[in-house]
């Protein structure tokens, strides 16, 4: 029991939950007397949870009934009603058969008000088990089991283990027995069913014979022959038979020894065409398909030399025969051999064709052929000529005068000898003729034969020995000063090929056997003034071409104006010489041996400065250059001042440029081939004085009232140059500046400029609380001033003997209130802080009275004023006395205010 609020009015109340259905009582006891009440407690609320379903009975056979009954209950168990007419609307019934939910069901019906049932014929052999869904929650009953039913002959399944099988390959069948509803279920015994094949015999697998209850048999068999394989399962007592699924039985692997090759001839004329048909079977003797014609291997040989074989193609759809063709051209016997690639231990098939050749024609078969592949220019070439039929084979039947031979020989052309017959061809089929070429290159002969012509096949003719007579030099028209220039000799020999010193006849010469002579004049320069000559020593000869027919030798001319090139050779006896002269010019302008000149090397800020350069070459002489190739620059303290009036001298280039920075100007000419510029220096003074630009500074920022301040002067040049220490009348400009200090009302005098480096220095000592600033005036040489930054002054320390002490009334009466105010001041009278209110003591003289210590009243230690109230009782005289001490520790200081008359 709960207790329940104290009595009031009479009443006292107390409150239960009871959780089971039935009769709940209470009794309550006043003294004596004795007091009960029941009531009825029914099931709560539906707790889905709580409920239970039960699903019997716990095994079926497949297709037998299942029942459900499922009770309603509240949360504490209690049955509790369902409700009227809401059966259909509420709850969602469905039975799961081995995870499926189509297994049909009948309708729910109340068995009483707190449980219903359904029922329903699970099929599937296995599991089952009732699912009932109440506002969206599901919950499942026991599980119970399925069985299947009894075996069904009609029902029964027979499969194969694959779809197809090679021919001669294992394949596997299985036949399982089911009941009416397709389950698997135990079988009659095995020996009383029949297995039939189409193409074989099947084996019962004994495994699955022996099973004590069995499902389902296997067999296999081993089909031979290709196509299809059908199964049927018969039933001796009662004759039924089920119709099994059919298999692909496949043709074997080629087997080469059961495959077969024929030609469609054994004998045929060069040029007939003889088909072949090979033939595939497996070992069976099924068709059989290898793929495509690459996998099979022809080798044709005529009289024992490899021709061309052919590839076979297939001609069925299966790709099991295969054909091929071959059109022999050459006479004699042909033989065939046909292998299979993938069986190369089989034995190939032998296949033998006799070819007889045609009879002797004038074709594109007869050929023209050189005996000899080289011959040096005038030696004797060989030439045959082969008569042949219209297979190439050998023909006789011709004579020598039938044929016109002529030589071409570099697009010259040679006699040739008469035409002979090559008595060394038993076929009297082969002819010969000769010819001498002199030219190098390519030579091949043309023989013309009732109207047509042949071209031989190429003979190359080679150079003969060295014949210096017939050698030439070449040059260049002109050569530079200080540059390599190459002179080639051309071989020849003797009709005037280019040859080499290594070619056939050439007598063991070398390079060494030419000698060579050159002479360099000079003509009056700068660099030489009068002309002189000097032999110079070439480099060389080596060779000047791959093949060796070039000679070159290379020399440096020093000299502006003329060379001499004189070659001999020590084998020749002619006496033969090889000369060329040409003119040498300037070489390549050098700026190591150029030079730079700037006029003048001293100027000041401003003024223009000229650069004149000398273009030489690396032996000094004047040359011919490019102005375009030269640029300019400038580095003027970081600053580039442009460059004008860029143009061509007599020998060189001038320019000029205004530096207008002081210290120094580099200059620096480079040329595009990034050689050593050229370099100069030009030292820039500083310019005049220029107010305008020059700079007046005061330090520090912020200063105390009588210390110093430090004003620095930078005098400078229209282009902000500085001017240096010992600039031209640097002493006569100081002396004529004019320096104002302006600090608030006080006279200030700076002290006297002092010039140290490139500045000017001075001092002054502001005493005025505020700001500050020092202007400077040069009147005898601008109006302008020059004004400095302003700077905060701000107050010393604390005086008191500077401080005031002010009562603010000349006259007061008796018992009224006076104000006394205390300003702290520095020295120099600028208001200041730096003392607090207890660090005064003040006392009041009022004749002869005695009157108490008034309070003085400050903030802090920042405070610049402190006050105080008192009221003075005598007629007569009144004035305060403040009394100092200083926080520092020092002797107290005393002083007055100003004195008031007190009256009545």
């Amino acid at each position: 029991m709960i207790e329940g609020p104290s009595p009031k009015y009479g009443t006292l109340t107390y409150i239960t939950t009871p959780k089971l259905m039935g009769e709940i009582r209470a009794y309550a006891k006043l003294t004596e007397i004795e007091l009960s009440a029941k009531c009825l407690v029914t099931g709560g609320g539906i707790d889905w949870g709580c409920s239970a379903i039960t699903l019997n009975p716990s095994e079926i056979t497949a297709g037998e009934e299942a029942y459900c009954l499922v009770v309603a209950k509240d949360r504490y168990g209690n049955e509790t009603p369902t409700g009227p007419d809401v059966l259909s609307l509420s709850f969602i019934h469905k039975i799961w058969n081995e995870s499926n939910s189509s297994t049909q069901m009948s309708d729910l019906y109340r068995v009483s008000d707190c449980s219903f049932s359904f029922t329903s014929h699970p099929t599937r052999s296995g599991t089952a088990l009732a699912s009932v869904t109440y506002q969206s929650i599901d919950k499942e009953s026991n599980i119970i089991h399925v069985k299947p039913g009894p075996y069904s002959f009609e029902n029964t399944s027979i499969d194969w283990s694959c779809a197809s099988v090679f021919a001669g390959d294992h394949l596997e069948g299985t036949i399982t027995f089911r009941d009416q509803y397709g389950n698997p279920t135990n079988a009659l015994p095995p020996n009383e069913i029949k297995v039939n094949l189409s193409t074989s015999t099947a084996f019962i697998i004994d495994d699955y014979v022996s099973a004590a209850e069995t499902t389902q048999i296997r067999f296999y068999c081993e089909p031979t022959k290709s196509g299809t394989i059908t199964v049927n399962v018969t039933h001796p007592a009662s004759g039924q038979c089920v119709e099994g699924p059919k298999a692909e039985v496949k043709c074997g692997a080629v087997d080469w020894s059961q495959s077969t090759s024929v030609l469609s001839a054994k004998k045929c004329k060069a040029g007939e065409t003889v088909t072949g048909v090979i033939t595939c079977r497996d070992r069976f003797g099924n068709l059989a398909t290898p793929g495509n014609g690459s996998v099979f291997g022809i080798i044709v040989k005529t009289n024992g030399r490899l021709v061309v074989s052919p590839t076979p193609h297939s001609v069925k759809n299966d790709a099991s025969v295969f054909h091929f063709e071959m059109t022999p051209t050459a006479a004699g016997k042909t033989d065939i051999e046909i292998s299979y690639n993938p069986q190369p231990l089989e034995l190939p098939h032998k296949l033998g064709l006799d070819v007889d050749s045609g009879g002797a024609n004038w074709s594109d078969r007869c050929s023209v052929t050189v005996q000899e592949r080289e011959v040096i220019a005038g030696g004797t070439i060989n030439f045959l000529i082969h008569i042949k039929d219209e297979h190439g084979n050998p023909a006789g039947g011709c004579v020598p005068t039938m044929f016109h031979p002529s030589l071409r020989n570099n697009s010259s052309d040679v006699n040739c000898s008469s035409v002979s017959l090559d008595k060394s061809d038993p076929n009297e089929a082969t002819f010969a003729f000769t010819a001498a070429p002199r030219v190098i290159g390519d030579a091949y002969a043309v023989v013309s034969y009732k109207g047509k012509q042949l071209k031989s096949t190429v003979c190359k003719v080679t150079p003969g020995a060295v014949f210096f007579p017939k050698c030439s030099l070449s040059a260049p028209d002109s050569a530079k000063a200080g540059i390599l220039t190459q002179v080639q000799l051309q071989l020849k020999d003797k009709y005037g090929n280019p040859t080499n010193i290594g070619n056939e006849g050439g007598g063991g010469i070398s390079n060494m056997d030419f000698i060579w002579k050159i002479t360099n004049t000079s003509v009056p320069s700068e660099g030489n003034p009068r002309p002189q000559t000097k032999e110079i020593q070439p480099a060389g000869p080596v060779a000047a071409s791959s093949d060796g027919t070039q000679l070159c030798i290379k020399f440096e001319p020093h000299w502006k104006g003329s060379a001499s090139i004189n070659c001999t050779f020590s084998k020749d006896s002619s006496g033969t010489q090889h000369s060329k002269n040409l003119a040498v010019e300037g070489g390549e302008p050098d700026t190591k041996n150029s030079s730079i000149k700037c006029r003048p090397t001293t100027v000041k800020a401003g003024e223009s400065v000229s650069v004149e350069v000398l273009v030489r070459d690396c032996h000094k002489n004047s040359t011919p250059f490019d102005l375009k190739r030269y640029s300019a620059s400038i580095n003027n303290e970081r600053d580039s001042p442009s460059v004008v009036g860029f143009k061509e001298i007599p020998g060189g280039f001038m320019f000029s440029f205004t530096p207008t920075k002081q210290g120094k100007a580099k200059v620096k000419v480079k040329d595009k081939s990034n050689k050593v510029p050229l370099e100069s220096v030009v030292t820039v003074l500083s310019s005049d004085f220029c107010p305008q630009v020059s700079s007046l500074k005061l330090e520090p920022s912020a200063q105390v009232a009588g210390r110093m301040v430090t004003a620095i002067v930078q005098l400078r040049d229209k282009y902000k140059n500085s001017l240096s220490s010992d600039a031209e009348g640097l002493e006569a400009l100081i002396s004529q500046i004019k320096l104002l200090v302006q600090n608030g009302h006080s006279k200030v005098i700076p002290s006297e400029c002092k010039l140290k480096g490139t500045a000017l220095y001075t001092e002054f000592e502001p005493i005025e609380r505020g700001n500050a600033l020092l202007q400077l005036s040069m009147p005898s040489v601008c109006s302008d001033v020059l004004s400095s930054n302003t700077i905060e002054i701000r107050p010393a320390p604390l005086d008191f003997a500077h401080c005031s002490i002010i009562i603010d009334t000349e006259s007061a009466p008796v018992d009224t209130t006076i104000s006394m105010v205390l300003t702290t001041k520095d020295k120099f009278n600028n208001i200041t802080s730096g003392a607090r209110a207890e660090n005064f003591k003040v006392s009041i003289c009022n004749e002869n009275a005695d009157l108490p210590e008034p309070k003085l009243f400050g903030k802090d230690k920042s405070s610049t004023a402190f006050t105080t109230q008192f009221s003075a009782s005598c007629v007569g005289s009144c004035y305060c006395e403040v009394t100092f001490y200083p926080p520092d520790g020092e002797d107290p200081i005393t002083r007055t205010s100003n004195t008031i008359l007190i009256t009545t």
